[in-house]
């Protein structure tokens, strides 16, 4: 008898290259974090072995993100414009696959602040000076106000806006009210006052007088007239 064997030999089925995912478009400001996450990507007949990204900036140059072969990594925006940001994923087989996502990156907005008060006094009265500040993308810190430079004090704020009110006795003499807002990430923002403040002694009586934020009048010593501050002409006269 004749006996015939037959031998079936099993053709393997082509692999299917992997999905890569990097992520969704993202918007950011200058120097703050950029969080990448690979955990998207998929294989379908098999696993994701490895990863690859690869980040270019505005400029065309390279950039290095914190981990290069993690499925999760980060890196730091130093400049404003747009990155390129492509991660290339492995699957078990060798196959390999690339998706792309962009970070348009925006200079970070500084907090903006105000300081309020009259421009004239009589030396010796106290006057209240306010200070608005309106946070920008970072919450607010601190207020500190200086007297012709010099540091007078210090408050902590915080939120996205605050407002602080601070009373000043000054001397005869021009004068210079300033405020600096710090939000948390050490941004900045100042505004100044200039204060022309008359001697009391060329002021009659008590020296009471009348402020209205342009114009102060005081009785001139001896009775002879009015004292009174031009806050456009930034001068005192007597009437």
């Amino acid at each position: 008898a004749l006996l015939v064997a037959f031998v079936f030999v099993g053709v393997a089925s082509a692999n299917t290259a992997p999905l890569a995912d990097a992520g969704l478009d993202q918007e950011a400001t200058r120097g703050a974090t950029v969080y990448l996450d690979a955990g998207g990507s998929t294989d379908p007949d098999g696993a994701i072995t490895g990863y690859e990204w690869s980040i270019t900036g505005p400029n065309g140059a390279a950039v290095d993100p914190d981990c290069r072969t993690c499925e999760q990594t980060q890196f730091v925006p130093n400049q404003t414009g747009e990155y390129a940001v492509t991660v290339a994923v492995t699957d078990d087989d060798g196959a390999t696959r690339e998706d792309t996502l962009y970070v348009t990156v925006e200079e970070a907005k500084p907090p903006s602040v105000t300081v309020s008060g009259p421009d004239a006094i009589v030396s010796g009265d106290e006057r209240t000076y306010r200070a608005e500040a309106t946070a920008g993308d970072a919450a607010l810190s601190t207020i500190t106000w200086r007297v012709d430079g010099i540091h007078h004090v210090h408050t902590r704020v915080s939120g996205d806006s605050a407002t602080v009110s601070e009373n000043f006795t000054l001397p005869a003499g021009d004068h210079t009210v300033s405020v600096t807002v710090i939000d948390d990430d050490g941004r900045r923002d100042t505004d100044e006052q200039t204060v022309q403040v008359v001697d009391r002694s060329d002021v009659a009586g008590d020296g009471t007088t009348e402020v209205d934020g342009t114009t102060v009048e005081a009785t001139a010593g001896g009775g002879e007239g009015i004292i009174q501050y031009d806050a456009q002409a930034g001068e005192w006269s007597v009437d």
